[in-house]
């Protein structure tokens, strides 16, 4: 998997995890760093996983 498919994976899940959340206020410093962490952390996961 590229990274580039990864990191689309990545936001697709937390897509649905905001979803489940609840997450309304997508803008809030908060939100905002929880999923830049979400999303490299995913990545990372993947690359690690496929090796």
């Amino acid at each position: 998997m590229t990274d580039e498919e990864a990191k689309k994976l990545a936001e697709e899940h937390w897509a649905y995890t905001e979803k489940i959340l609840g997450v309304v206020a997508t803008s809030s410093v908060l939100i905002t760093q929880l999923k830049t962490v979400y999303i490299l952390a995913f990545i990372h996961g993947i690359k690690h996983g496929t090796k």
